[in-house]
């Protein structure tokens, strides 16, 4: 592993211990900016590495056409659906943001699409965010509350703020063809909200 120049080399014969303590130094090496916070779990900051050129072919091709049968599908007799969707899934640092950023600078002349970063509002993005990402959609994370009226008062407050946000992104797009990029897109399946912002995002 080589992040900012400090290279690490593990195998997986190594023991836990071993391992966290790899983990542990990198931590030490690399940390966040000051006033910056990373997420839960996170070796380096999201943009880390986002500067750098993409490298290959075959993620990137494969990504653009999964993106162009989605928009067939939908053209097709499938327009009752409002936001057709689909997750990139895999393990965190194996290029997830990259694909897309790749993707949103080399569109069709039809296609516009925008890099969105969901956010914990209580913690403050890297301080390039906006180099990297068109929008940040800030995801509350409210208390539970023992009143069942006003847990749903609440959880109605909230996919209100969360709708608007997104009224204010979508506001932004010129083309009829919007290929929405959204970073970090587990915070939308908040348990609060029974998934509430995932739907209210399609």
């Amino acid at each position: 592993v080589c992040l900012d120049g400090v290279l690490s080399v593990f195998g997986i014969e190594m023991d836990d211990s071993t391992l966290g303590q790899i983990v542990d130094d990198l931590l030490k090496k690399i940390p966040a900016k000051p006033g910056e916070s990373l997420s839960k779990g996170r070796v380096a900051l999201i943009t880390h590495g986002l500067n750098l050129e993409y490298v290959g072919s075959f993620d990137f091709n494969h990504f653009r056409n999964r993106v162009d049968e989605t928009f067939s599908w939908y053209s097709g007799e499938h327009k009752e659906y409002i936001s057709p969707s689909f997750a990139i899934v895999q393990s965190s640092g194996m290029g997830k943001t990259k694909l897309m950023k790749q993707y949103a600078a080399n569109t069709p002349d039809n296609v516009e699409a925008r890099m969105i970063l969901c956010s914990d509002p209580n913690l403050k993005p890297p301080s390039d965010t906006k180099a990297h990402y068109n929008d940040v959609l800030a995801i509350p994370t409210p208390s539970q509350s023992n009143n069942a009226q006003k847990e749903i008062s609440v959880k109605t407050e909230i996919r209100d703020a969360m709708l608007k946000q997104l009224d204010d992104i979508v506001g932004k797009c010129k083309k009829d063809n919007v290929v929405l990029l959204v970073d970090e897109a587990h915070l939308l399946l908040n348990k609060f909200t029974d998934g509430g912002f995932y739907v209210a995002f399609r």
